[in-house]
Order: structure tokens, then C-alpha cells, then sequence
């Protein structure tokens, strides 16, 4: 293990922070807990109203590794960027407000580093929590570089706040871009890969928290748009041409139509991602599934749900809504699956119902 230095530290974390006072305190802790000690912490506290600057200052006075700049709000992509600019460390590790990092993280990430120079970026697998710390499911990310590399094709296999970068690929992939604001991390790990190979880690480096704050469930759109804008350039990045995101400000539903990117490709992206937040928030956080099936049936257009699939959504909020203790909303959600799949004889109605009595037998006592 590496000894403790001031000057130059091995690994800069770098954090940024809004209105981010609810779970503050446990992150902070889960870094500076830390059994790798060589470490600095950057946090940007992006213009926060609440009690996070009096937070962050109580925690370095207490250790001088944490090293924290506040600024009027700029947004998180920003902020990231002028914490990678400030930061002293060889490698990057990513940190966000609202996650908890487990103790032998930074030990396991840079010692796979050290050992594999031409690893660029690492994550690792990631146990999703909800607001109470509860585990509500462990990811299975591929793991190797070449497996990482044919699943960015379709989707971002590496999770953020995991991720530890080797600073000068960070800085030569060129940071984060800010037309990707708030969804900002898909694109750089494809720019990366260009440069680098990926892995991820076999073993569970954080917990990932999920709660009614969470961007990831707040900008469902926003960051499908992002993620097809992202593989659309990295795809004629691979057959020669220049980047053209290099000068974007903004994804734009204009700039998706250049990239051939249709509506109907955001309305399945938007969708598919609803429904693996229904099914990882299903069986331990059953409001948390619930809000995130009326964004799925708020998706409308080409491309949106068909009448079967709404049908089938509804008979799950059905069973979500008993096991919440409101049978009458749920008898309500069945029959709303039953108007939008109605067939000869009434089969759809004794399927919907035998569904919903085997979500009654499962209920919890």
C-alpha cells in the first residue's frame, strides 16, 4: 500500500455536488474510509442552497486531503471538467454525492492499473441500492475489452461514479462535452475507447443509490437522446470521418435528424430504459417502479409502446399497487390493461385477472 502524499497523490477523486446535503455525508465518509490512502478529493459544489457547503466544510476541516471549490451553478458536466482541470493525481476516480463507495475500491482499482498500463478505464460491478441503503440488484457488466467494446455499440456498459481513468487519456480523449450535459459520460468512454482498452472489475466497487432524485430517472429522454447521439458519432468516427459533435452546444432533435438518428429510435431507447428501471426497482422499491411506469406510459409517438405492452404495464402496476396495500388501484390498473387489449370472449379479462390474483398470493405478509 501506498503511503499518504501531499503533493502527489496517486489517485484525484473528483466529485460534483448540487443540493446533494440528503446523502452527502455517507459518500464523503465511504472515500475518506478509503483502506488506499494515497488519494486527494476534488469536490465542486456546484452553487448549492442547502447544507452541503457547511457539510463539506465540517469534513475538511477534519482531513486536508478533501479539497473543495464552490462556484455559482453551472451544471454537473462543467463542474467535472474543472475538477479533472484542478486535479493533481495520476489516475481520475469518479465519485457522486448521492452513492457510497465500498472500502477496498480505490486499493482494487489502482492495483488493476498498475498491472495492466494499457487499461485506460475501469469500472466494476455496482450494487444498486434505494434511499434506505437496501440492495436491490447487483449489475453484471461485461468485463473484458473486447466485450466492453461490442456492448458500447447498443448501450453504455460502464457505470459513472465507478469509473477510475488515467488522467492524460481523459484530457486527450478531450473531457466531457458539454452538449452532453447531465448525460455527459457515454461519450467519453466511446472517445476513449478509441484510444485505450476498457475493462470493468468482477467484484462490487459501489453502491449505486436510487431514489426520487435521481437523474437517471429524471432524464430518461435527455439521456436517450445522448446516448444515440454518442453512438451515431462514434460510428462515422470509425468509418473516417471527422467528429461531428467537435462544435455542438446541444443535442437537439435537429441534430438527431443529421445523424440519422428518428424519433422512433429515442421513443424504443426511452422506453427501454422505463422498463429496466421497472424491472431492477420491481421487487424491493415498488413506488420507485410505479414512477417509473407512468414515465413509460407517458411515452407516445413512433416508435412508442404498442397496446399488448401497455397492457401488459398496467397488469404490473396492478400487482406493484396490491403489494403497496391499495387493492382498489389496483382492480383500477387492471382495468385499464383489459381496455387496452380487448379481445373476443373476454380472454384478456381472465388473464388480466388470473395475473392479479397471483400478484395477491405473492403479496408480502
Amino acid at each position: 500500500m501506498k503511503s499518504e502524499s501531499v503533493n502527489s497523490p496517486t489517485v484525484s477523486v473528483v466529485m460534483s455536488v448540487y443540493n446533494g446535503q440528503e446523502f452527502l455525508s455517507e459518500a464523503v465518509e465511504s472515500i475518506l474510509g478509503q483502506t488506499f490512502r494515497d488519494f486527494e478529493f476534488v469536490v465542486i459544489d456546484d452553487g448549492s442552497a442547502d447544507r452541503t457547503a457547511e457539510i463539506l466544510a465540517a469534513f475538511a476541516a477534519r482531513d486536508g486531503r478533501l479539497r473543495v471549490l464552490r462556484h455559482e451553478n453551472k451544471g454537473r458536466t462543467a463542474s467535472l471538467n474543472v475538477g479533472i482541470s484542478l486535479a493533481q493525481g495520476k489516475y481520475i476516480a469518479r465519485m457522486d454525492a448521492d452513492d457510497v463507495a465500498l472500502p477496498h475500491r480505490l486499493d482494487e482499482q489502482v492495483d488493476f492499473m498498475e498491472r495492466h498500463p494499457e487499461v485506460g478505464l475501469l469500472g466494476g460491478v455496482v450494487e444498486m441500492i434505494n434511499a434506505q441503503g437496501q440492495i436491490l440488484h447487483v449489475t453484471q457488466p461485461p468485463l473484458q475489452d473486447s466485450e466492453i467494446k461490442k456492448a458500447m455499440l447498443h448501450y453504455n456498459p460502464m457505470c459513472h461514479p465507478t469509473v477510475l481513468i488515467r488522467k492524460h487519456i481523459a484530457l486527450e480523449a478531450g473531457g466531457y462535452r458539454m452538449a452532453f450535459s447531465e448525460s455527459e459520460d457515454y461519450d467519453l468512454w466511446l472517445r476513449i475507447s478509441e484510444r485505450s482498452r476498457l475493462a470493468n472489475l468482477s467484484k462490487p466497487i459501489l453502491q449505486y443509490r436510487l431514489h426520487p432524485g435521481q437523474a437517471s430517472l429524471r432524464y430518461v429522454k435527455h439521456q436517450a437522446m445522448c446516448s444515440l447521439a454518442a453512438c451515431a458519432a462514434a460510428a462515422l468516427r470509425r468509418g473516417g470521418s471527422s467528429d461531428p459533435l467537435s462544435d455542438a452546444k446541444e443535442i437537439t432533435p435537429q441534430l438527431l435528424d443529421n445523424l440519422v438518428v428518428t424519433p422512433a429510435d429515442v421513443q424504443r431507447t426511452v422506453a427501454s430504459a422505463y422498463q429496466y428501471w421497472i424491472e431492477v426497482l420491481g421487487p424491493r422499491d415498488p413506488e420507485g417502479a410505479l414512477r417509473a411506469i407512468r414515465g413509460l406510459l407517458q411515452t407516445r409517438g413512433p416508435g412508442g409502446i404498442e397496446q399488448s405492452e401497455r397492457a401488459d404495464i398496467w397488469l404490473q402496476a396492478a400487482g406493484l399497487h396490491y403489494r403497496q396495500g391499495r387493492p382498489a388501484r389496483a382492480l383500477i390498473s387492471v382495468g385499464r390493461a383489459v381496455l387496452a387489449r380487448p379481445v373476443v370472449a373476454g380472454r384478456p379479462v381472465k388473464r388480466a385477472l388470473t395475473r392479479l390474483a397471483a400478484a395477491l398470493r405473492n403479496r408480502p405478509a
